[in-house]
């Protein structure tokens, strides 16, 4: 069996064995009818908001359009990884060892656990350089002013002004997200790799 089927069997199997209702009760939302709730992501009031179904394992929020499986609920309900969102949903010994648990499981904490360490040296590696871009960009754009000052008239401070602040709004944009959590790094990540 591959990973990637190890994976999404052990995501069924929490699914079957976890009910929204219990997570959603435990997340603090408000229980509507007819499998709705307050959203725990947002932390909206409308108890019609959020619809699950527990036959299919899923949710949806349709004012904040968060989505997806049960562990994905603990997870951005929660702002934590996969391993924290399975340790918050019960299941234990996710040591580095795995300790009993399942090989899929196992495989699934330790992929988690590669590919955040990973995101993280990215995340610092690139601010690194986004914050020399940055200190660049602030440098030419307060000799660009300093020489308008003296001269308005001048094509070459001009110039300079446009290099300074074209994209200054992107490269903030990605330094902010790049020293936030784990969900703003992938965030960055995304932009600044042309996905999002």
């Amino acid at each position: 069996m591959s990973r990637l089927s190890e994976s999404r069997n052990t995501r069924r199997t929490i699914r079957v064995q976890l009910s929204f209702r219990d997570i959603l009760v435990r997340l603090g939302a408000q229980l509507g009818g007819r499998a709705r709730a307050t959203c725990p992501v947002h932390r909206g009031s409308n108890p019609t908001s959020l619809s699950f179904d527990d036959a299919r394992g899923v949710y949806h929020c349709f004012a904040c359009g968060s989505g997806g499986d049960k562990i994905d609920l603990a997870m951005q309900a929660l702002g934590v990884g996969f391993n924290a969102a399975l340790g918050w949903l019960g299941v234990e010994n996710l040591d580095e060892d795995c300790g009993g648990e399942s090989g899929a499981v196992c495989s699934m904490v330790a992929e988690e656990k590669r590919l955040q360490e990973g995101l993280e040296g990215w995340a610092k590696s690139r601010a690194k350089a986004l914050r020399k871009e940055y200190c660049d960009r602030e440098g030419i754009e307060c000799h660009a002013m300093e020489r308008l000052r003296r001269n308005p008239d001048d094509e070459l401070a001009w110039n300079m002004l446009e290099v300074a602040l074209v994209g200054k709004a992107k490269l903030e944009y990605a330094l902010d997200h790049l020293d936030g959590d784990e969900a703003d790094r992938l965030r960055a990540f995304r932009f600044l790799e042309g996905s999002e």
